[in-house]
């Protein structure tokens, strides 16, 4: 099964498929901020944009442990796919003990109209890139999340050329006259995994790329 992102991405997905017009949230509820940040990834972590308030975190410690990690899986293990195949096409592992074990932050903001996520996972030395891109036969399938039938279609697009790697793509949800859009981006950082998540009505992929490069540059900073 390929992987790449993150079981966060996989879980807004599902929710972003049984929602309404309004963004849903990050990955469910809101934890309580970690008293021990690790890896100096906390202050990697972007601060609310501009009209954003803090929806979820930010919330520190290993990748399979963060609450919106375990809320994505929970959602995901909610939902039937035609194509079973697909459920975790494009993501990071969380069960892989390398990946379960690496030190990980979550941040997410809201507004009327959008929510952004940020995930930074520190891979062990030597393990560090980005998995493969979303399988072809996955960018397109369906899924039953409860009584709805959701759709959903992915189609790459440019991201900016950061990092040792980069890669973006915007995923359309739509079942039951509602209509949802996920900007999704990755870069890769010396070791860090760093993931941008935009949801709303609609993501321009000029906006996906200027928040990527925006939340990059403080990354850049942050991690020497």
């Amino acid at each position: 099964m390929k992987k790449s992102i993150s079981a966060i991405f996989a879980g807004i997905l599902v929710l972003a498929g049984c929602a309404a017009h309004d963004p849903p949230p990050a990955a469910g509820g809101r934890p309580s901020p970690s008293a021990t940040p690790t890896s100096g990834l906390a202050a990697a972590l972007i601060p609310a944009p501009p009209g954003m308030r803090l929806a979820y975190g930010p919330e520190y410690g290993a990748y399979g442990s963060l609450q919106a990690t375990q809320r994505g899986l929970a959602a995901l293990r909610q939902a039937k796919l035609d194509r079973p195949q697909c459920a975790m096409s494009g993501q990071l592992d969380a069960t892989v003990p390398e990946i379960g074990k690496a030190p990980a932050a979550v941040v997410a903001f809201v507004s009327d109209k959008l929510s952004i996520t940020q995930a930074l996972v520190a891979l062990p030395p030597g393990k560090a890139a980005l998995p493969p891109p979303v399988a072809k036969e996955c960018r397109s399938y369906h899924a039953t999340i409860g009584d709805a039938q959701v759709r959903y279609t992915t189609e790459q697009v440019r991201a900016p050329r950061l990092g040792a790697e980069s890669r973006a793509f915007v995923t359309t949800t739509s079942g039951g006259g509602r209509r949802l859009q996920i900007g999704a981006g990755m870069v890769r950082h010396r070791n860090v995994v760093m993931t941008i998540l935009l949801v709303g009505s609609t993501i321009k992929p000029a906006d996906l790329r200027r928040n990527i490069a925006d939340a990059y540059e403080r990354l850049a900073k942050v991690v020497k």
